[in-house]
């Protein structure tokens, strides 16, 4: 739990006028927490647009952007509701890479048109998510006591095989060449 900081009593008037500044900043920072995370990532791009010397606020180079950071964060809000529900997986970054080697494969080199590569990655996406959790389940039921099998923990040493795995199969079952596309 964290500790309530916006919170002040009559009496704290004297305490507060002679922190000034300090304490509001503080107070803002734990009540908008988002705002301190947006302000990291301004600071961060307004040093590297003075390392570029403003090459790195092109249009383009902010877009790109924007695109990798929406992918991290649907990635992370994924993560939010595995974790509170008191699981684990290590595997999603290596699902995310085999599903999108997948989509390149579907699209540069079979033809595919989007509107069947989208439906087909999503499904092969959940199918590999429930073999991962049907491992999990599978490993925790015969992992040694019955006070063991009664844990809902989930097993890393699934998790990572699964992790392991999805990172290997595109570079075993793809050629060894970049995907060019011709459409582009």
């Amino acid at each position: 739990m964290t500790p309530d900081v916006t919170s002040s009593s009559p009496g704290d008037a004297g305490s507060s006028a002679s922190y000034g500044g300090t304490q509001r900043f503080q107070q803002l920072f734990a009540r908008y927490k988002i705002l301190a995370l947006l302000l990291a990532v301004a600071a961060i791009w307004i040093f590297f647009s003075f390392l570029t010397h403003g090459a790195f606020v092109t249009p383009r180079n902010l877009s790109n952007l924007l695109r990798q950071m929406s992918i991290t964060g649907m990635l992370a809000c994924g993560m939010v509701f595995v974790i509170i529900a008191g699981e684990i997986d290590l595997s999603v970054g290596s699902l995310l890479g085999l599903l999108g080697g997948v989509a390149a494969i579907l699209d540069v080199n079979r033809y595919w048109p989007l509107a069947a590569t989208l439906p087909a990655v999503m499904l092969l996406g959940v199918l590999i998510g429930m073999f991962n959790g049907g491992c999990s389940r599978i490993a925790a039921f015969c992992s040694g006591s019955p006070a063991a099998r009664r844990s809902r923990r989930s097993p890393i040493v699934s998790c990572s095989s699964v992790r392991v795995i999805c990172r290997e199969l595109p570079a075993i079952c793809s050629p060894s060449c970049c995907l060019r596309c011709s459409r582009c």
